[in-house]
């Protein structure tokens, strides 16, 4: 963990070649070469291995990290024990996170861990915040690269908040399941840039399949998915939202008859009833586009991540309500009967 001892630098690593690491980093890539040597001196490399942590929520912060290699994920861990680790973002090569160590001596807000193996840069907070003091023209360039991560990551987060307020509220209203979820999940179509089609299944209450509910635009004749089927199995197994490249999905396509042959990027979305502990998929939600091959992007699988819970809570509580109903009816039919 970080806080614990400081890194060495690798043996046959110097100044001159940690300031070239240092370059390629968002921000510090136009600071000059008399800037990179001297921050350098305060800079370390570091190896990181998938599953590895960084550092933990609410520990001490003395370093900034840049990646030069791999990749690493910032999640929040709640208090409650009962609630996985809310992902916040995942930052790839070249850029930075952990960058309140510039401007504060604040315990950590969030956790970090590898998610790839890679390398990253250390940079000491305290002597890189006071080499800005010192220097405030030439570290113009840093200050304004991070004040654009900062607000790029802002916008990232009020559009989720936005699109989870939004999902909550339509599917908290008053109308009959079907009609809440018809428009939740145009909301959800209109609010995700490059998404085309998408299909609803859900799964049979009485025999081993996904039933289709929603589609749009409105499709006919849809396929069940048998509860074993490939890409079920896949999203199951991997437990959170995946994305595909149609073409490798292209025999699936065909056994399921799903009309995607042009689509150009694909994601299914996992729907988990949390109160069971086995056998717990409830339902799936496809997407497709036919127009951006990147339109499910890390970002956009957070907010899929995020928007799946209440669709899921949703689900769970109309086959809770659907059990109660089918009992209810069951004992006034026996009711009915003389004994």
């Amino acid at each position: 963990m970080d806080h614990q001892q400081p890194w060495r630098r690798e043996e046959n690593i110097v100044s001159s070649e940690l300031g070239r690491a240092l370059k390629t980093l968002q921000g510090f890539s136009a600071l000059s070469e008399s800037a990179l040597e001297l921050l350098a001196t305060f800079a370390s490399l570091r190896t990181i291995r998938t599953g590895e942590t960084i550092f933990c929520q609410g520990e001490p912060s003395p370093y900034c990290f840049g990646i030069l290699s791999g990749e690493v994920m910032i999640q929040r861990v709640s208090k409650d024990r009962r609630f996985p680790p809310k992902v916040l973002g995942v930052v790839g090569p070249h850029g930075l996170f952990g960058e309140s160590s510039i401007f504060e001596d604040s315990p950590r807000a969030a956790m970090a861990s590898a998610s790839q193996d890679g390398q990253l840069v250390a940079i000491r907070g305290t002597e890189l915040r006071e080499w800005i003091r010192r220097n405030p023209e030439a570290a113009q360039p840093l200050l304004l690269a991070l004040l654009q991560a900062s607000q790029g990551r802002l916008h990232r987060t009020s559009h989720e908040l936005a699109v989870i307020h939004g999902v909550g509220r339509l599917l908290g209203s008053e109308k009959p399941f079907p009609e809440q979820l018809g428009a939740t999940l145009d909301f959800l179509k209109g609010s995700l840039d490059g998404l085309d089609d998408l299909i609803f299944y859900q799964r049979n209450a009485y025999w081993d399949e996904f039933s289709p509910v929603f589609s749009s635009p409105a499709l006919t004749d849809l396929p069940v998915i048998p509860l074993r089927n490939e890409i079920a199995q896949k999203v199951n197994d991997a437990a959170g939202v995946q994305s595909f490249d149609p073409k490798t999905l292209r025999n699936e396509f065909a056994t399921l008859k799903l009309p995607w042959e042009t689509r150009v990027a694909m994601a299914v979305v996992p729907l988990f009833d949390r109160d069971k502990a086995q056998d717990s998929l409830e339902g799936l939600l496809f997407l497709a586009s036919g127009r951006q091959a990147q339109a499910f992007s890390t970002d956009k699988q957070l907010l899929l991540t995020s928007v799946a819970q209440p669709l899921a809570e949703a689900l769970t509580r109309r086959g809770r309500h659907e059990d109660s109903m089918a009992k209810e009816r069951l004992q006034q039919s026996k009711q009915s009967f003389p004994r």
